[in-house]
């Protein structure tokens, strides 16, 4: 594989590419410059393995590394780049055109599945359930939920086969107390409040609550 890294025409640097993988580092040399950029370049062979690398660049100010976050220090940076040999992208996706929908903020397709004013504590405050959708954010917004789910989604399918969706990417859907649910606290569930709540019981929180130890 090439492997390239892009620095500012000014720039006159020394570019090398650690092979995290292998355990060798090698000088990258000056392959292309344009009106804006310096390329410098090397070529790694690949085997069947995972490939992870960064770059140690230095220049007349010292040395610094390179991984995915950008300059880092230590001696070996936490987010290496990496390369699956023998990945292809599935031929579904090559082309598709891609609909990300954040649940909650969709559709709401039924009310029974809602999150309640005061349901429970979520980041030292009481979440909020949402009926007019046209309402401003909150400044706690991530508390806040309008109700949308998995059936609003069901009932808008046709809209979004009409606007040519051909694939749904989704925000997480498994259990969590944010609305986005990127805190996601079970993997192996469907949060029931944007899917299905066979059986609800319980109390919301008592007026004045400051944490969920009394939540039932």
């Amino acid at each position: 594989m090439r492997i390239r890294f892009r620095t500012a025409k000014s720039d006159r640097l020394q570019v090398e590419l650690v092979n995290l993988t292998s355990g060798h580092a090698r000088p990258m040399h000056e392959a292309e410059t344009d009106s804006l950029f310096r390329f410098y370049e090397v070529y790694e062979a690949v085997g069947g393995q995972p490939v992870k690398w960064y770059f140690r660049i230095t220049g007349d100010t010292g040395t610094v590394l390179f991984d995915q976050t950008g300059i880092t220090s230590g001696k070996a940076p936490a987010h290496p780049f990496c390369l699956i040999p023998g990945f292809h992208t599935p031929l579904w996706a090559k082309g598709a055109i891609m609909y990300q929908i954040f649940v909650d903020r969709f559709c709401r397709g039924i009310k029974d599945n809602d999150v309640l004013d005061d349901e429970y504590i979520y980041i030292g405050l009481p979440v909020r359930h949402i009926e007019d959708w046209k309402e401003n954010p909150s400044t706690f917004d991530v508390g806040c939920f309008y109700g949308g789910d998995l059936e609003g989604v069901r009932a808008k399918l046709s809209y979004l086969r009409d606007l040519g969706v051909e694939v749904i990417y989704f925000n997480p859907i498994f259990v969590s107390p944010s609305n986005h649910k990127y805190d996601t606290q079970d993997y192996e569930h469907v949060d029931p409040h944007i899917a299905v709540i066979p059986k609800d019981e319980g109390e919301v929180l008592p007026e004045g609550a400051a944490d969920n130890a009394d939540a039932t």
